[in-house]
């Protein structure tokens, strides 16, 4: 058994962050780790399954407008590597508390291991480069949207050395995105960033984690950060399509789950799609 202890605190520090309005609470804050003192960035912050959440930025710095009927729910903070913690609202407001500590995170693990004689290699997941079919990713829809989908794996050890995924259309300038891959199977965070309108397949190089599972994982990127110029004047419509990137998709394969927001609720598109996720696999 491997097992990796984190002797890592976080806390949530709210710099006279609350404000008030007729129609909802604001409040601001960072987000730190107590044993280096440094900013986490890209924390998951939000009402759970409410879609009502943002992400912290890289400088930890977050700020979150809670509407008055949610007021006396809770917070839920998470990210990679930290202990996810719930900050009841009421509490927050009315102490103008300053710290959200979080304890140790255990992770135990199986130790899984594949033998290095006569590897087979496969590409496992929906893989296509349909301009035709598309699942749409973007701040337009929220801070931390996500789409993901269930990929099918051998019931033996399989080692993944790289995820691909097709774009058929992207029109922000760069875009910073997390990968994230089943449950507990790394305790990293995997941040890439698309650039220069991308449009193909693009692939993650994963080798260097050396990522082992065994049977079904669940697979998602997040949409992080979007760094654009604008909209184009000259396009009809195109304030509200100018910082999407469309992920192409399928009509047959493993079906898609989209999160509109940080720490919101996944549900299945109205049109049950597959998303153009594919793993490079050896087993």
């Amino acid at each position: 058994m491997k097992k990796f202890i984190l002797s890592v605190f976080i806390f949530v520090f709210l710099f006279n962050g609350i404000t008030y309005s007729q129609n909802y609470v604001s409040i601001k804050g960072v987000t730190i780790d107590r044993v280096s003192s440094k900013p986490i960035k890209y924390v998951n912050i939000g009402i759970f399954k409410k879609n009502i959440g943002t992400v912290s930025n890289e400088k930890g710095v977050f700020e979150i407008k809670i509407p008055n009927e949610y007021s006396k729910d809770s917070l839920l903070f998470s990210c990679i590597g930290y202990q996810t913690k719930k900050v009841y609202i009421p509490n927050l407001l009315k102490s103008n508390m300053d710290k959200v500590l979080l304890q140790p995170k255990v992770i135990k693990l199986a130790e899984v291991k594949i033998s290095s004689n006569k590897l087979t290699r496969r590409i496992v997941g929906n893989k296509t480069t349909s301009e035709s079919i598309g699942l749409v990713i973007s701040h337009v829809l929220g801070y931390g949207s996500e789409i993901g989908t269930r990929i099918k794996l051998p019931d033996k050890p399989v080692k993944i050395d790289d995820f691909n995924f097709h774009i058929s259309y992207d029109r922000p300038d760069s875009t910073l995105f997390r990968l994230k891959i089943g449950s507990l199977l790394i305790n990293k965070n995997i941040f890439f960033t698309v650039r220069n309108h991308y449009k193909g397949v693009y692939k993650l190089d994963l080798r260097k984690y050396h990522i082992v599972v065994k049977n079904d994982i669940f697979v998602s990127i997040e949409c992080l950060k979007e760094y654009t110029h604008g909209y184009n004047h000259h396009i009809k419509n195109d304030k509200n399509f100018y910082d999407r990137i469309i992920i192409s998709g399928k009509l047959f394969g493993s079906k898609s789950f989209v999160k509109e927001v940080s720490q919101g609720k996944w549900v299945k598109p109205e049109m049950a799609k597959s998303p153009a996720f594919w793993l490079d696999v050896l087993y």
